[in-house]
């Protein structure tokens, strides 16, 4: 029994460990993703974002930048597809209507 509670507040550890990096990095692709929408940049942005999205988990955040993006790029159908998972990320997390009105938005503009 002992071993077991050593085992498992040791993989709490290393699983904490293991975790802690993804949460900076998502923040890490968001500042960068957002200096370069401020330049315009829209095709950095998405190569920014998909980077991450490949081994990371995703955001209402990053795939309503990531949908923007894409929109600014004329890829409508994938603009569409990132501003559905950011209204269904947003919905999961507990309603986020800025994220949910803004990807909203980019659906209506790329029918």
């Amino acid at each position: 029994m002992e071993f077991a509670v050593r085992l498992r507040r040791g993989l709490g550890a290393v699983t904490l460990a293991v975790l802690a990096p993804w949460a900076g990095a998502a923040g890490d692709a968001l500042a960068t993703a957002k200096e370069l929408a401020a330049a315009q940049k829209w095709s950095e942005v998405a190569a920014t974002i998909e980077e991450h999205l490949r081994f990371h988990p995703s955001s209402a955040a990053l795939d309503d930048l990531l949908a923007q993006a894409f929109a600014k790029l004329g890829r409508k159908d994938v603009a569409r597809e990132a501003a559905t998972k950011t209204i269904e990320i947003a919905k999961a997390a507990g309603g986020d209507a800025d994220y949910e009105k803004a990807a909203q938005a980019i659906l209506n503009a790329n029918k």
